[in-house]
């Protein structure tokens, strides 16, 4: 039994070991097959993750189809050429060169643009021409001598045809642009840039950089920051803010700005959102660079990335996006926009009563207030947005309007403002029997040597980049001869010299910025019934200096007074002045 018992226990151990034996190459085979599945899986992955890889970078660097027009090819950049005929006489001065410059041509047709030195600080005059054999036929749309329809530029010979009207693709950018990003429209070009080599150029008194940001089907897209240095465009000493716009690049070289607009800002600026207490908001805000002017701006404030951190959630928009403020009131920022502040005071205009009177308010209560909030938009940019309540009150300041007919003639004007003052009574406009003499009789019967109004301008208020530094000394006589520079005659002039000169800053240096006609016409237009044949129209646009900085001087001058005249003048009023 024993014998037996031991020949039983050698069979099971060698059948235990036949089993061990089996059961690791079984294991060994599930091992393999494991590893040989993961390898697979592994493979599979890379080959994926490298396809889907190519894929974006092939989309990434597909390029975007371009528009293009049938037989018109475009100079990569400008050519300057000379005609030696005179197609044109300029109107203020004979002898002022015009510039021509080829930009393509229309199926062996020269495309020319004549530059035009302007008449006024709203800059140079362009007039695009196609060369038909002898003929030199302007083309409407991309020239901005047309009102309507209507020529107004300046006389020309009988070789240049006004009813040309071509429309090229490639340069009729939209006025929405779509993009994956976002939405952007266009808010205009600045009054002394026509082309994009403009926006390379480098200025002393101001840092730029332009940055490829995308193509789009009509030319590249770039952003341009502006940073404001020397104190050009703030009240606020060390206070440099970046402010940004979009310009893209035509295929003729010329440039067409853009900005985004806000999904959550009402037609009256009204911020849609809700605070974090649960109180939802009914303050106007403005995003438009800052709040000193009398208009929108075309550029938006960026805030620093270093000063991302000091950002907390304050509220949520309509939408249910995050609204930012301030963890500290030390923030450069915020204490930039409330140093704009006189004296640590905001203006308040009561509409009702009339009377309008500055009221204290510390940094924190500004802070707390969301005197300033910041939102980061599609584009990725944190943008700074200003609270209009606690704002520096600034106004287009008492706009003065002269009237001179041939004739006496009942004329009516209506202004594109939202007017807060006014003399004689601004009632949807005025209607008043106008003199040769500049005497003007009101509807009530009684009579005014002008009409005078402030309020807020409904277009775009200018950009602030070129002017002319002035010592104090030397700033009363300088704003009188550039006044009659610009047209004004003596009691114009002194008319604008008794209103404007008590509110020049005291600083040892002023900035003096122009505004001519094109550019009030952008900002506040006209209305006037009949049609003035001759339009001067001013604006001083100042900032008071510590020190001398430089910035590109302005060219000043006036159109000859013919026909009918309008005149008017006027200047940024701030702190209700």
């Amino acid at each position: 039994m024993h014998i037996m018992a031991k020949k039983q226990s050698g069979k099971k151990t060698s059948k235990n070991k036949s089993s061990k034996t089996l059961l690791s190459q079984k294991n060994i085979l599930i091992t393999s097959i494991v590893v040989i599945i993961v390898l697979i899986v592994v493979l599979v992955g890379v080959v994926v993750m490298k396809s889907k890889a190519h894929q974006t970078a092939s989309h990434s660097s597909a390029p975007v189809m371009q528009v293009t027009d049938q037989g018109v090819t475009w100079l990569p950049e400008k050519q300057e050429i000379k005609i030696d005929k005179q197609l044109f006489t300029p109107d203020w001065d004979p002898h002022t060169p015009i510039t021509y410059y080829k930009i393509g041509e229309d199926n062996g047709k020269d495309i020319i643009i004549a530059i035009l030195p302007g008449i006024d600080p709203s800059g140079d005059r362009k007039i695009t021409l196609l060369h038909d054999g002898d003929t030199y036929r302007i083309i409407q749309q991309y020239s901005n001598v047309f009102n309507q329809g209507t020529y107004f530029g300046p006389p020309h010979s009988g070789d240049v045809d006004e009813s040309g009207f071509v429309t090229y693709h490639a340069l009729s950018a939209p006025e929405n642009m779509q993009l994956s990003q976002g939405l952007l429209y266009h808010v205009g070009e600045g009054y002394s840039t026509f082309f994009f080599s403009d926006y390379q150029k480098q200025e002393e008194g101001r840092k730029t950089i332009l940055t490829k940001f995308t193509d789009t089907p009509w030319g590249p897209l770039y952003t341009y920051n502006l940073v404001i240095q020397g104190n050009g465009s703030t009240d606020t000493p060390g206070f440099y803010p970046t402010l940004q716009q979009f310009v893209l690049q035509l295929a003729d070289g010329e440039a067409r700005t853009y900005q985004m607009h806000p999904q959550f800002i009402g037609d009256d600026n009204v911020l849609l959102g809700t605070w974090n207490d649960g109180t939802k908001n009914t303050d106007a805000f403005t995003w438009n660079m800052t709040n000193g002017g009398c208009g929108a701006s075309g550029f938006v404030e960026v805030l620093p990335d270093k000063e991302v951190a000091d950002l907390v959630q304050v509220g949520k928009t309509v939408n249910g996006e995050i609204i930012y403020g301030f963890s500290t009131a030390a923030n450069p920022t915020l204490k930039g926009h409330y140093g704009m502040l006189p004296n640590g005071t905001y203006y308040f205009y009561d509409s009702k009563s009339g009377e309008s009177k500055q009221i204290p308010i510390s940094i924190e209560e500004y802070n707390a207030k969301h005197g300033v909030v910041v939102y980061k938009d599609s584009f990725g940019r944190y943008d700074v947005f200003v609270n209009q309540a606690y704002g520096i009150g600034a106004e287009c300041g008492k706009p003065v309007i002269y009237l001179y007919p041939t004739q006496t003639t009942p004329v009516s004007v209506q202004v594109g403002a939202n007017i807060t003052k006014s003399e004689p009574l601004y009632n949807n406009g005025w209607n008043v029997l106008a003199h040769p003499s500049g005497v003007l009789q009101n509807s009530d019967g009684k009579q005014y040597n002008s009409l005078f109004w402030e309020g807020l301008g409904k277009g775009e208020y200018p950009n602030v980049d070129a002017g002319f530094v002035v010592p104090q000394s030397e700033l009363k006589a300088m704003i009188w001869n550039q006044t009659h520079q610009l047209g004004l005659n003596d009691q114009e002039a002194k008319d604008f010299m008794d209103f404007w000169m008590p509110k020049m800053p005291t600083t040892p240096y002023v900035r003096l910025t122009w505004f001519g006609t094109k550019q009030m016409d952008e900002l506040a237009p006209l209305t006037v019934v009949p049609k003035p044949d001759t339009e001067i129209r001013l604006f001083l646009e100042f900032s008071g200096l510590q020190k001398q900085i430089t910035i590109p001087s302005q060219v000043l001058s006036s159109p000859p007074r013919k026909g009918f005249t309008l005149v008017e003048w006027g200047g940024l009023l701030r702190n209700g002045q």
